[in-house]
């Protein structure tokens, strides 16, 4: 499992935001190993929010590594220093 809490600079930066997070869903419908995945918004705050949980640590760290996801971590749109965590449930 990983969660992440993504704090935008600007609120111009999140139609920009929004439309690499399609990119970003196409890539996730396309992942070996993806249980399920959901985002919430906090449009007031320009803060995201991401769940997602994944068959093992390794098909995670495959999708985290690759594009477009990859792109969107080195934007110049974040404010504040994003925060994940991963952790292992139970089968």
């Amino acid at each position: 499992m990983m969660a992440s809490r993504l704090p935008l600079k600007r609120y111009r930066s999140i139609p920009g935001f929004l439309r690499a997070t399609v990119a970003i869903r196409r890539q996730l419908a396309r992942s070996e190993g993806l249980i399920g995945h959901s985002l919430k918004a906090d449009l007031l705050r320009k803060t995201f929010f991401t769940l997602s949980a994944w068959a093992d640590e390794t098909v995670l760290n495959h999708f985290a590594g690759a594009h477009p996801h990859l792109d969107l971590g080195s934007q110049n749109c974040r404010g504040d220093p994003s925060s994940v965590r991963r952790w292992r449930g139970r089968a």
